[in-house]
């Protein structure tokens, strides 16, 4: 459910599941979701999100993942946790270019994609954007 935000930006009050191995970028994506009133459960390994998604799965509607990760890509996590919860949408994040995922990975067109670094405002228009879609 989403609220107007002063700045336009509105705010959410969505449990997301965010997966990021780069300690800086799951802190900051973090704080800035939490600022616009997401609550957020962070991992740092596809393990550790699939504990918190066994855990919290019925709250959590949103998978915001890194998609080149050690272990397990984002892809990979988020096909597994689709198969628990079909209607989950995902949000992958990389510092690769998106033509660079599609390509080398078969991301299909219709899967949500952001480029870090990310602006606070990006972030939080995109994850309106797939929520609301």
């Amino acid at each position: 459910m989403a609220t107007q935000a002063a700045k336009g930006i509105e705010k959410g009050s969505e449990a997301v599941l965010l997966v990021e191995d780069e300690e800086l970028v799951r802190i900051t994506a973090k704080r800035i979701l939490e600022r616009y009133g997401y609550r957020v459960f962070a991992a740092s390994t596809a393990d550790e999100a699939k504990v918190l998604f066994r855990d919290f799965q019925e709250e959590i509607t949103l998978l915001f993942t890194d998609f080149v990760m050690p272990g397990t890509n984002g892809k990979e996590l988020f096909l597994q946790l689709l198969g628990q919860r079909p209607d989950l949408k995902v949000l992958f994040m990389s510092g690769y270019p998106e033509e660079v995922i599609n390509h080398c990975n078969d991301l299909s067109p219709s899967h949500n994609f952001i480029q870090k670094p990310f602006s606070p405002q990006g972030l939080t228009q995109k994850v309106r954007e797939v929520l609301d879609s």
